[in-house]
């Protein structure tokens, strides 16, 4: 009995401490998004915080889909807060991109696949039935 009363005693106390107005916390979110250059097949990763501030000499982690534990590769994004890196076309899924730094940061989900592959001199087609061009896989 008595330790269901501590126990209540102390998320009674937590409750207290935890409501809104007792004590101000600031705290800004990460956003991270991405493009695709059509023609080199770059992918341009931008890291700001919520604010608009760049995320610059961010820690950047990716994460090629057959290997999750793994950096494919890292780096650090620039001054404005990009990343620029050529994926390796031939390994198809979502690619994980971490960001962080000094404990703000997070993961962006980046769905690639060999269609998106920049094409390679030499080795276009033209499939009719298809309509695409066809590419050799890219390079890191």
């Amino acid at each position: 009995m008595k330790s269901l009363i501590r126990f209540c005693l102390a998320l009674s106390l937590l409750l207290i401490v935890a409501m809104p107005g007792t004590a101000p916390v600031h705290g800004h979110g990460v956003i991270l998004e991405y493009s695709v250059d059509e023609t080199t097949g770059e992918v341009t990763v931008r890291a700001a915080f919520d604010t608009g501030e760049a995320l610059d000499e961010a820690q950047v982690a990716i994460f090629a889909p057959d290997d999750l534990v793994n950096p494919w590769l890292t780096g650090f994004t620039d001054a404005v807060g990009h990343f620029v890196f050529s994926p390796d076309y031939s390994i198809e899924g979502v690619w994980d991109v971490q960001v962080r730094k000094a404990g703000h940061g997070g993961l962006l989900r980046v769905p690639l696949d060999a269609s998106m592959a920049p094409p390679v001199a030499g080795s276009e087609t033209t499939d009719d039935t298809a309509g695409t061009v066809q590419a050799a896989a890219g390079t890191r």
